[in-house]
């Protein structure tokens, strides 16, 4: 009884050090932070009824096939909570195209339009893009065409 009382005193007084030397605050909100742009975790509902099935290893192996819309309730694209989202996808493995959009389009966003390619864009005066664009995935397209796709987070 007396050793559960020092372990549980032991316990809160190393919690009050943490707490107090600032690392459950700044250190641990940043952590999640990272966390969130690391992972992208969660479901997605539709209005109707939708078919998806695909996989894109690094965006150099695609297979499958997917065209939906919906809502993802979860964590991705930096955020948690529910956004929507768009998967236009096909692949057969050496050859593919993606146009993947989640959350509100933003065309500052990087995981979802090429910084190169908006500055390129600007560069030429030429209009924006006002839709996520196709991007092309798979080792042979890649090697053989400019527009690969946008870095990401783990989602995909």
């Amino acid at each position: 009884m007396v050793r559960g009382r020092h372990r549980r005193a032991g316990c809160l007084l190393v919690l009050a050090g943490l707490l107090g030397a600032g690392c459950s605050s700044t250190y641990m909100r940043n952590r999640g932070h990272d966390a969130m742009q690391c992972i992208d975790w969660g479901y997605v509902t539709t209005k109707k009824p939708n078919f998806a099935v695909f996989n894109d290893y690094f965006n150099a192996v695609p297979i499958g096939y997917s065209d939906f819309e919906g809502t993802f309730h979860g964590i991705g694209n930096g955020h948690c909570g529910s956004m929507p989202i768009r998967i236009q996808y096909w692949g057969l493995l050496a050859w593919g195209g993606v146009a993947l959009q989640l959350g509100e389009f933003d065309i500052n966003n990087p995981f979802q339009v090429s910084p190169e390619e908006m500055a390129a864009l600007r560069a030429a005066n030429q209009p924006l893009p006002t839709t996520t664009p196709w991007y092309h995935t798979g080792f042979l397209r890649m090697a053989l065409y400019d527009q690969v796709p946008p870095r990401r987070t783990g989602f995909m």
